[in-house]
């Protein structure tokens, strides 16, 4: 079975983040300057929740309150709920997560270039980042492809 792009296997952005050592200001910082720690734990926490928000909210993505409370209609049925697929905001969050460990400053040449790679139009792209994402893949720059776009 092939797992998701945020798995545990060699060359997974969650293996590319250990270790992610960052500096903590504040108490508990030694005589010599702050202290380092590993965060990576906490990087893959917030990968997985996204993903998991992600896959949970794509069953019920644009429902109004009554129809979710419709199919819905007491706790139990909501937590019954089986997730559906992972969407638009697991890609682009990938691709932003992969082009950080690549440039920690962010490089916004090598941040475009990752979204189209891993760009899915079934998705569910709202269609300004479509467009922006369409206007990428024609060679617009990145700092003007979603100028004066919004969805």
């Amino acid at each position: 079975m092939r797992r998701g792009p945020l798995g545990r296997e060699p060359g997974s952005v969650i293996m590319r983040l250990r270790p992610v050592p960052v500096r903590v200001l504040g108490a508990g910082n030694g005589p010599s300057g702050p202290r380092m720690q590993d965060l990576s734990a906490h990087f893959e926490g917030c990968l997985l929740g996204a993903m998991l928000g992600d896959s949970l909210g794509s069953v019920l993505e644009n429902a109004t309150p009554g129809v979710v409370e419709h199919r819905h209609p007491d706790a139990a049925s909501l937590l019954a709920m089986a997730p559906g697929a992972y969407g638009s905001t697991t890609e682009m969050t990938l691709a932003l997560a992969e082009s950080l460990v690549a440039h920690p400053e962010f490089e916004g040449d090598d941040f475009a270039r990752r979204l189209l790679a891993h760009w899915t139009a079934s998705r569910g792209y709202g269609q300004g980042t479509t467009l922006a994402l369409h206007r990428l893949k024609a060679g617009v720059a990145w700092q003007e492809a979603g100028a004066g776009q919004s969805g």
